[in-house]
């Protein structure tokens, strides 16, 4: 089990922009990837980064359901 990259992480944030996007299709993308960024930026100083996508993906979820209604 290994710790998760720059990549690795990376790759899961654009899973996740696909993933918020098609779920929220009355939000639009801009406003999903904006909270995202307002989300990830919360963990800029967090050494370990392991569990910031999943995370990032619980608030901005959170976020989303209220916004849609």
């Amino acid at each position: 089990m290994g710790f998760m990259d720059a990549k690795d992480e990376q790759r899961a944030i654009d899973d996740l922009r696909a993933e918020l996007t098609r779920a929220f299709p009355s939000i639009p993308a801009q406003r999903v990837n904006a909270t995202i960024d307002a989300e990830l930026h919360r963990y800029d100083r967090v050494k370990v980064r392991d569990f910031v996508p999943l995370l990032v993906q619980r608030q901005v979820a959170k976020e989303l359901r209220t916004a849609a209604g």
